[in-house]
This record gives C-alpha cells, sequence and structure tokens, in this order.
C-alpha cells in the first residue's frame, strides 16, 4: 500500500539510485523495516486497547509481520546474491562495459537518465585509453623527428668537414694572394721611383747634350769665320761650311724626346690591394649546446678569420719626386 502510493517519477529516481550506488539498497530496506516495525508496533498497542474484544485482529497484525520480515529477507538475499555475481563478473573483466554514446545528465534528467557509475567507469576507460593512444602518437613522433634530426645533423657534420678543407684552403691562397699582390707592388713602387730617378737623369743629360750640341755649332761658326777672314792672306784655303739644318732636327730630337717623357710619366693613379677584417655575426648559445656540435666542434668556421678585398686608389706625382 505504502509502494502504491509513490508516484512513478520517484519510483524511477529510486531504481536509478539503487542501480547506480547499491548501498542505497540497504538504506532502503533498513527505512522498509523500521516502517514495518512502527507499524507493528502501532497495532500490537490497538490490539491491547482492544485484546478483549479484537483478538484476531492481533493475530492478523502478527501475520502481517512475519510475512513482510520474510519478505524483506527475501528481497535482502536476493539483492545480496546479484552484487555478488555483479562484483565477481567485474572481477573477471576487471572493467566495466564500454558504450560508444554517453549521453549527459541536465538537472531536470537526474534520476532518470544519469550513466550509472560503470557507465561513469567506463567513460572514464575510454578516455584514458583515447588519452595513453595520442600520447604514444606524439612519443612515436617525437622520436621520429630526434631520429630525423640526428640523421640530418650527421649529414651536416659530413658537409662541414668536406667544406672546411676547402674553406681553409681558399683562406691561405687568399693570405698568399694579398702577400705576393703586397710584395708586387713594393716592388712596382720601387721601379717607378728608380723610372723617376732615371727620367730626371735622362732630363739632365739632354739639357747636357744641347749645351754641347750649341758649344758645338758656336765653335764650328768660329772655325768658319776665321777661315774666311784668312782667305785673302793665305796661299791656299780649303772651303768649309756649316750643316746648320743637322743641329736645328738634333735640338729638335731632343725637345720632342723630352715633351714625350711629360706627356707619359706626369700623373698615375695606383691600387692596392688590402685585406679588411669583417665582423662575423655572432653564434647563439642554444647552436653551441647541441651535443652533436660540441662533439664534433661544428664552430661555423669561428677560428676562421673573416676579411674583406679592398683596393685603394693612390696618386702620385712623379714629377714632384
Amino acid at each position: 500500500m505504502h509502494e502504491n502510493i509513490i508516484p512513478h517519477r520517484h519510483r524511477q529516481i529510486e531504481e536509478t539510485f539503487v542501480h547506480s550506488f547499491p548501498f542505497l539498497h540497504f538504506v532502503m530496506l533498513w527505512d522498509k523495516l523500521i516502517s514495518f516495525t512502527h507499524l507493528f508496533i502501532e497495532s500490537v498497542l490497538v490490539c491491547f486497547r482492544f485484546c478483549t474484544q479484537k483478538m484476531f485482529f492481533l493475530f492478523v497484525c502478527l501475520k502481517y509481520y512475519v510475512f513482510c520480515v520474510a519478505a524483506c529477507e527475501a528481497l535482502i538475499q536476493d539483492r545480496s546474491v546479484n552484487r555478488f555475481n555483479l562484483h565477481r563478473n567485474n572481477r573477471r573483466t576487471r572493467q566495466c562495459p564500454v558504450i560508444s554514446q554517453y549521453p549527459l545528465c541536465v538537472d531536470d534528467d537526474w534520476g532518470s537518465k544519469c550513466p550509472s557509475g560503470c557507465r561513469l567507469q567506463g567513460f572514464i576507460d575510454a578516455q584514458h585509453a583515447n588519452s595513453l593512444m595520442r600520447l604514444r602518437k606524439i612519443c612515436a613522433r617525437t622520436q621520429q623527428y630526434i631520429s630525423e634530426t640526428t640523421s640530418n645533423m650527421l649529414t651536416t657534420a659530413k658537409v662541414y668537414k668536406a667544406h672546411r678543407k676547402i674553406i681553409v684552403q681558399t683562406h691561405v691562397s687568399e693570405l698568399r694572394y694579398v702577400d705576393v699582390a703586397e710584395a708586387l707592388h713594393r716592388n712596382l713602387t720601387l721601379l717607378r721611383k728608380r723610372s723617376g730617378e732615371l727620367s730626371q737623369k735622362l732630363k739632365e743629360l739632354q739639357h747636357l747634350i744641347l749645351e754641347q750640341i750649341k758649344e758645338m755649332h758656336r765653335t764650328e761658326v768660329d772655325i768658319d769665320i776665321k777661315i774666311r777672314a784668312c782667305q785673302g792672306s793665305c796661299k791656299s784655303t780649303s772651303v768649309y761650311s756649316i750643316d746648320h739644318q743637322y743641329y736645328k732636327s738634333m735640338r729638335d730630337s731632343l725637345a720632342e724626346l723630352g715633351q714625350t717623357a711629360e706627356k707619359k710619366r706626369t700623373v698615375f693613379k695606383d691600387t692596392k690591394l688590402q685585406l679588411h677584417p669583417v665582423p662575423a655575426p655572432p653564434v647563439s648559445l642554444s647552436y653551441r649546446m647541441i651535443p652533436i656540435v660540441r662533439k664534433e666542434l661544428l664552430t661555423k668556421f669561428e677560428d676562421i678569420e673573416q676579411n674583406q678585398v679592398v683596393l685603394e686608389d693612390i696618386w702620385e706625382d712623379l714629377l714632384n719626386e
């Protein structure tokens, strides 16, 4: 009679809680037993009041009490057997059955659609398995990246060693070329100075030759004058003629030679080869901390000085030397 009073909604909530939390079943059974006990006590009191007249009711109440106790014990035993079988099955499988879809519960659905503890455990296990699978994929991909990076670094080390030999040879050849260029520049400078000195000497010799030509010309003119003066007093004379054109051509040749030397050696442009150091870019600390870089000494050619070849213009005036 008491169960018929409970609404259908409350009965669904009660069944859901009993299915989700088995220990609530014992609480409910205990509550029913207490209610039956109260009912029995009230019946006994009524029977004692009317014991002389209603002994039959006492017998009915006692029979009703025995029937309720037997029903409760049978229900408890049945629930215990079911719970024992459920625990035994859970021990065998060690997990609750996993369902693909787990509908969410709202406040209005609590008691009718809320998932049980087993479904929640299954949902947790499914999410745990999914997380483990994703972590395994991440670990496998990370290991793949590490192996590929190691392979790339080994290839980079081989390329570095092969190119380092070429770069070192090129650097040494560059230094030698600069040394040879400086020695050649010094020799050319000495040669130009020597050429300037010889040019100055040539000018002096040209001046002396011109003076000698003039002196020879005056001497011949004097000889010609004396010979002509002696023609009347001398018994015999010889004919002597001065080649003025010859002396003029000699003076013109000397003047032309001086002008030619002055035109070619007035001012010239000289270039000097020099090496200027170039600041190297800073190397990051993260690159130096790479294990293979520290092991193979991949220093990004820090031990090789970087230079820039520069041609400097030098103007010189040989006439002022």
